[in-house]
């Protein structure tokens, strides 16, 4: 078939000289033979100045040829070719010979191809010289632009084939530890098992990892030493990572929602995860398997001690979780709030204090709820009856669990206890202070004016015990709840302002009356109107004040108080003492002397009519 076309293409030829379209006269005096031999040459150089034109854009054949040599090159002398540089300046050259030779070759065959058609001898040199005097730097040009354009991805191909060829050598060389060296390692880097192990604790084990590169021996690429020297550090990652990988594992294995609710034994929650933890291992590894070959040898490590040893440990922690979070968020109880009023009324002094009281009541209701609170959880989740005997012991032995349960009793309590401790104190207010609803005596009210609560009436309970009987009995009571003595507290600061605002008006009064009176004051002395004169005149004029006052105001204080008569006293005495001495008369100051010496108003006050004498 090769033969007919080459056939056709010379008769075409010769047509073209017969018509004139190639005009070499010393074809007309050659032989049929020489004229045939001089066409087929120059249809070969023809041939062959068309494949010099494409000879820098070859064919995926071409490409993938100069590939596999430059790989056998460099195999060849890893040495010359150690530098990346220095290994591209060589390709440069050894491309340009093989491109040269591919030349060469296509050369022949075209030669060969036409021997086998012709009688006369043709050679090499007889289709060059066809070929035109600019057939060399033709070739040369097609040349460095094949290299300008192709050399770099030829090169990269042939030296990325080298590294992993270098690289699989290398990893063959270079072992991972083994999981029992490994495992000893990791279970040393933390004296803490339950921590996580960091970054830092991981870099411990650089130095020991890079010993297993110190029999590497043989002569490798630039960028394979690279490698070397960071696969200590690549291993390293590379354990660290099965570690993430295996913690993370664990960790979504031991969510409390992954734990089926029949599960409730630690040791059950253990082969779970155990169960679990395997199977991740086994897909770990067939995964591996699966990968590209240097991947493929990386070893996937059993789970490693340090997070194994965790697994009892975390199941008893999610075995309590378990049943924490029944209690807290399933369980019902019913405690009865006949139940709260009958324990506390019937020992009040041993629920006297809020938060021991509270304590108390915790611990009397928890025993007898425990057995029927293990058969509860056992029941809702569906587990075997056997195991209520081993969750009546978590309640009863597990102090985490007892508190969560303390707790949920307690917030059960708090549903009504305050209801009930309200109502019981109100009851004992009545039974051993009737009165204390009643408004302050006028004695309790003088006694808090003298000690400075006038200024800031706030008792508090110190306070309240200054008060004679029946109070001092009240506070002494062992069996009196918080609550009592805090509302007769509160109750006796009220009544306390309240006797106060009756007070303050008086006082008021009695400035307001000195202010007025100076004048008809000044004028009694000059009348030689003694100072019990004086004092009734004041006294009568401030009480009939109050009494409006007190009636308008339904003061429950329709007298006057003793600090509101010694006010009235000083007041007089203070007046006395402003006006000259010569408008008194002898008898009416030693009067007034031997009563500011004595201070004792009260001896005065028998002389008042019967009528306006203050009953205490």
């Amino acid at each position: 078939m090769i033969f007919i076309i080459r056939y056709i293409s010379i008769t075409c030829l010769t047509a073209n000289l017969l018509f004139g379209q190639i005009t070499d006269e010393s074809l007309i005096h050659n032989s049929k033979q020489e004229t045939e031999k001089l066409l087929a040459i120059q249809v070969a150089a023809k041939r062959m100045l068309d494949y010099m034109d494409q000879f820098s854009d070859p064919g995926e054949k071409d490409r993938v040829l100069i590939v596999e040599k430059l790989i056998s090159e460099m195999s060849a002398d890893i040495v010359a070719h150690k530098n990346p540089e220095i290994s591209k300046k060589l390709c440069h050259d050894l491309v340009r010979n093989i491109r040269q030779e591919t030349f060469n070759n296509k050369l022949i065959e075209e030669v060969v191809e036409l021997q086998e058609h012709s009688p006369l001898q043709i050679k090499k040199s007889d289709v060059l010289s066809k070929m035109g005097n600019d057939w060399k730097l033709r070739l040369s040009k097609s040349m460095d632009s094949f290299l300008d354009n192709q050399l770099d991805e030829l090169f990269k191909a042939a030296r990325y084939r080298i590294i992993i060829l270098q690289r699989e050598e290398i990893e063959n060389s270079i072992p991972y530890p083994t999981f029992a060296e490994l495992d000893e390692k990791l279970s040393s880097l933390s004296i803490n098992s339950d921590s996580d192990l960091t970054l830092k604790e991981f870099k411990k084990l650089l130095n020991w990892l890079k010993s297993f590169t110190d029999d590497i021996n043989f002569v490798v690429v630039d960028e394979v030493m690279f490698f070397i020297e960071f696969s200590s550090t690549n291993r390293l990652h590379e354990i660290r990572n099965q570690y993430d990988r295996q913690l993370s594992a664990l960790e979504s294995i031991t969510d409390l929602s992954n734990i089926p609710a029949k599960l409730i034994t630690h040791a059950k929650i253990e082969d779970l995860i155990t169960d679990q933890l395997n199977f991740y291992i086994t897909a770990e590894q067939d995964k591996r398997k699966q990968s590209d070959p240097l991947t493929a040898k990386i070893p996937v490590y059993p789970i490693f001690s340090i997070l194994s040893n965790r697994v009892e440990d975390i199941a008893v922690q999610l075995e309590a979780q378990k049943l924490n979070a029944f209690i807290t968020n399933t369980l019902e109880l019913a405690i009865d709030k006949s139940e709260i009023y009958e324990k506390i009324s019937k020992n009040p002094s041993k629920y006297a204090s809020y938060d021991k009281g509270l304590k108390r009541l915790i611990y009397s209701f928890y025993k007898p709820l425990v057995e029927g609170i293990a058969d509860k959880y056992v029941s809702l989740m569906k587990a075997e009856i056997d195991y209520q005997p081993y969750v009546l012991n978590l309640l009863t032995k597990k102090k985490a669990i007892k508190n969560t349960l303390k707790q949920r009793i307690a917030e059960e309590l708090s549903l009504n206890l305050n209801d009930v401790r309200t109502e019981i104190a109100d009851q004992q207010l009545l039974k051993y202070y009737p009165d204390y609803n009643k408004p302050l005596d006028y004695k309790s009210i003088e006694l808090f004016y003298h000690i400075g609560k006038y200024h800031n009436p706030n008792l508090k309970l110190k306070d309240v015990e200054r008060i004679k009987k029946p109070i001092d009995e009240l506070y002494n009571r062992k069996d009196m709840l918080e609550e009592a003595k805090t509302k007769l507290v509160s109750k006796m600061n009220v009544n306390l302002k309240n006797g106060f605002k009756s007070l303050a008006y008086q006082l008021r009064s009695v400035d307001k009356y000195e202010s007025k009176r100076f004048d008809e004051l000044k004028t009694d002395v000059k009348s030689e109107i003694s100072s019990i004169e004086i004092y009734d005149k004041w006294e009568d004029s401030i009480y009939i004040r109050w009494m409006k006052r007190a009636e308008k105001t339904s003061s429950p204080y329709a007298r006057l108080f003793r600090a509101t008569e010694n006010k009235i006293d000083y007041s007089i005495r203070q007046l006395y003492d402003s006006i000259e001495l010569d408008y008194i008369n002898p008898f009416l100051k030693w009067r007034w002397d031997d009563s500011k010496r004595n201070r004792k108003v009260s001896e005065k006050l028998d002389e008042v009519d019967e009528k306006k004498k203050l009953v205490y």
